[in-house]
């Protein structure tokens, strides 16, 4: 049993808004148990506060849940035009304080992807310390990812998102190709075997823990395999020799090989990236299509009449003849609604996001203008998974 103490910290207007972008079919898509979940498995919780102006429609709505698990809510007022209420300012001021006042907690849980917070993750982590980072992929940054004792996805928490499902209808795979998954996996296991300090083989079940260290985002699951076990067995006969029982335990134990046996698979980078924004993000590669995409949607929205992102969807596929897939519109159409092309017609409007009345917004007045929103939040995405990602590469990607 871990007998850890355990604190948990949720910025929780951002983890609501990023809640809702990731699963915009759903009612209340942040779900509680499940992160709740994951702090009981890493030890005993003593300490649950949540951050928010209360008073906002789409973290008022979790109350309820938030007030039956126990959680204090620390209410933050909006204090600027641009809905700032300095949740994050009062968050480290309190993890801190805890950490001060109640030295018996060794693990620290901050739910956010804010990469404001790094300075407080150092120090946590200096203290001796463990900060585990929950969030949503595409609204955590790779500095905090790689920053934290671990990252947690709450994709992964949560469960598969609709586009990933319709995905798998498909026969298609949202996620980046198998092929690159393993060389992704591959390549931190080559690391691993670089710096060791033990030769033999090494318990599976401690294998994990030592990947994470060398690199916090570790998850089979991000890679596309439903265990550990089968991430490594995917590796026999390459960077793993075997796999056997201990004979004195009967658990697994893993047989690396040496380096000079490992052939040299570098991943390409470029291809990496462009199928994430090909596959992951349904970018069109055609650029004729995103103009077209485009011009249909100003086409719909510049009478200024609401409509939802859904029936958005469901008119650009009509008027295409279907020759679009209707994800690849739903995608094009959430990044715009991502990047504030439009504004919900009524502000006390409930239900899933996808369902709400929108309205083009009064400073766009083309359907160029649109299609810039769009290719400045497919950059931003990318930009956010892969900070060093050179100018060029993006531009001829996206061109």
């Amino acid at each position: 049993m871990n007998n850890n103490n355990v604190a948990i910290y949720l910025d929780f207007e951002n983890l609501a808004i990023s809640a809702e972008q990731t699963y915009p079919s759903r009612e209340k898509p942040l779900l509680l148990r499940p992160i709740l979940d994951f702090a009981t498995s890493l030890g005993n919780i003593c300490i649950k506060k949540s951050y928010a102006d209360w008073s906002q429609k789409i973290v008022h709505q979790y109350e309820r849940k938030l007030v039956k698990h126990g959680f204090e809510m620390r209410h933050l007022p909006q204090t600027s035009s641009q809905g700032k209420n300095g949740a994050d300012l009062q968050l480290a001021i309190d993890l801190l304080e805890d950490m001060q006042l109640f030295p018996i907690i060794d693990v620290f849980i901050l739910g956010s992807g804010d990469t404001d917070f790094i300075p407080l993750i150092r120090r946590v982590l200096s203290r001796g310390k463990r900060v585990y980072v929950i969030g949503f992929d595409n609204s955590v940054g790779t500095v905090i990812k790689e920053n934290c004792t671990e990252y947690k996805s709450l994709e992964e928490l949560l469960g598969i998102d609709e586009d990933v499902a319709e995905d798998a209808e498909l026969g298609t795979n949202q996620l980046l190709d198998e092929n690159i998954n393993k060389l992704s996996g591959r390549e931190l296991l080559i690391r691993f075997i670089k710096n060791r300090s033990l030769e033999g083989p090494i318990l599976l079940s401690q294998l994990k823990p030592q990947l994470i260290r060398l690199q916090p985002s570790f998850s089979e699951k991000q890679l596309g395999f439903s265990s550990f076990k089968q991430f490594i067995e995917s590796l026999k006969e390459d960077v793993v020799e075997k796999i056997e029982a201990d004979p004195e335990t009967g658990h697994p134990q893993v047989y690396l090989k040496d380096l000079a046996e490992i052939e040299n698979v570098g991943i390409d980078k470029s291809l990496q990236i462009s199928d994430f924004l090909y596959k992951t993000l349904r970018c069109p590669k055609d650029p004729t299509v995103r103009d077209e995409l485009s011009e249909n949607l100003y086409t719909l929205l510049s009478p200024k009449q609401p409509i939802s992102m859904h029936d958005m969807v469901d008119h650009i596929f009509e008027k295409t003849n279907g020759t679009i897939p209707k994800i690849t519109i739903r995608k094009f159409v959430f990044a715009l609604g991502q990047g504030r092309a439009f504004h919900y017609a009524d502000r006390d409007y409930s239900g899933p996001l996808l369902s709400r009345p929108q309205v083009l917004n009064d400073s766009i007045q083309g359907s160029d203008e649109i299609k810039k929103i769009y290719q400045d939040r497919v950059i931003e995405v990318i930009e956010r998974k892969y900070s060093d990602i050179e100018d060029e590469l993006l531009k001829s990607l996206l061109n």
